[in-house]
């Protein structure tokens, strides 16, 4: 059977109060009230940088059973590394396994230098083993 999770791009947007969230939410509690309109995040944070273990608790603590967190890969790995086996990307990876059922899909935003030429390294980083379903996202100048 198919699942169609829907979702957006961050919790953390105050002009969602009284819309989303209830009027006098605080931004701590944001999340949680984000996690009962909807079912997916994509985490842009990890784009940035690796979460920490508690940063990971935490969002798992705050959401519920049904709720899927889609984390974009680091940029550091994804394109100043171009997707090398490194320690960053184990940590990444170890990070991840720490939301066990509540993750979803991993997005990858490529550079905007991203070739067909490169296809090879992309073929494969995709034929190494990882924790999560990947999504390629390709960045056009």
């Amino acid at each position: 059977m198919l699942s169609i999770y829907l979702g957006s791009t961050g919790w953390a947007n105050p002009e969602w109060k009284g819309i989303l969230y209830p009027p006098k939410a605080k931004s701590n509690e944001f999340l949680r009230y984000y996690s009962q309109q909807f079912d997916a995040i994509e985490l842009n944070a990890t784009h940035y940088q690796i979460p920490t273990e508690q940063q990971i608790n935490n969002w798992k603590s705050a959401v519920f059973s049904h709720f899927r967190f889609c984390p974009k890969m680091p940029q550091k790995i994804s394109q100043y590394q171009k997707l090398a086996p490194t320690q960053e990307l184990e940590l990444f990876y170890n990070r991840l396994s720490l939301l066990k059922e509540k993750i979803g899909i991993l997005f990858i935003q490529l550079p905007p230098e991203f070739s067909p030429a490169e296809l090879p390294r992309l073929k494969n980083f995709f034929s190494c083993r990882s924790p999560v379903r990947m999504n390629c996202n390709g960045v056009s100048p």
